[in-house]
């Protein structure tokens, strides 16, 4: 398997099958944004910040670091106000209804940040059952733009 492979696009939709390394994540990224762009969408720093977290915590944390792993990652125009963007590892999954969604008041705490993070920056966040799939929403237009 590449690195990163295209399983399906669309005007408004694409589907990648990502490695579980660091450097298909940053290909994927490289991807994501010329999909949005060929979409004629903004490329917001949300946007960024929100499809790398998921995806590093899918290869870290779901995948193990497992090469032989990969990541589904896609991103989705939901009418004219929305991007979906949604990651799926293979792995186990994990409780996400214990998880505590506040970002830490201390900066030098490294762990448990990333998905505070998106969720500060997203809409919504949505899990699957088993916790292996996470949707996050994104407000295409910024307030004052």
């Amino acid at each position: 398997m590449k690195l990163v492979e295209c399983l399906e696009e669309a005007d408004s939709y694409i589907r990648l099958q990502v490695r579980s390394s660091r450097q298909a994540v940053n290909r994927a990224l490289v991807v994501a944004r010329g999909f949005l762009k060929r979409a004629g969408l903004p490329l917001s720093p949300n946007f960024e910040v929100v499809a790398r977290e998921l995806l590093e915590n899918a290869v870290v944390h779901g995948n193990g670091n497992e090469m032989s792993c990969s990541v589904c990652f896609s991103l989705r125009v939901e009418g004219e106000a929305e991007i979906l963007v949604e990651v799926e590892d293979e792995g186990r999954g994990f409780d996400y209804g214990a998880l505590d969604l506040t970002i830490p008041l201390n900066p030098q705490r490294s762990g448990k940040r990333g998905l505070a993070l998106v969720n500060a920056l997203s809409e919504r966040l949505e899990f699957n059952a088993k916790g292996n799939r996470v949707a996050a929403y994104l407000a295409l237009k910024q307030e004052g733009n």
